[in-house]
């Protein structure tokens, strides 16, 4: 039988990889700062958020239109392990970022 040959599985799609804001991070683990960069001078004003792992909004950035990059001071921030998300109106991006002490 045919149905004895194909086993059809689900496609579950979460985001669309165009519309990613690739950033990266260093130094991670950091310190008292780290350095965000963007791989592309940004289109458009984008919020970046420092989110605890249950969610918890930390701290937050504005970041302006053609930024290639941005210094996070991290002097009061606990250590721990966080979420960085970068976000502005067509995209967005998440990365893990440890904070040491």
């Amino acid at each position: 039988m045919v149905a004895d040959i194909f086993h059809i599985k689900p496609i579950v799609a979460t985001a669309n990889p165009l519309n990613n804001i690739q950033f990266q991070l260093a130094p991670n683990p950091a310190a008292d700062h780290a350095q965000l960069y963007f791989n592309y001078a940004l289109p458009e004003t984008a919020q970046v958020a420092l989110y605890t792992p249950s969610g918890e909004l930390v701290r937050n950035w504005i970041v302006g239109p053609g930024s290639t990059r941005l210094q996070m001071d991290l002097a009061s921030v606990p250590a721990g392990m966080y979420l960085v998300s970068v976000q502005h109106k067509q995209a967005k991006g998440f990365q893990k970022l440890v904070v040491v002490r």
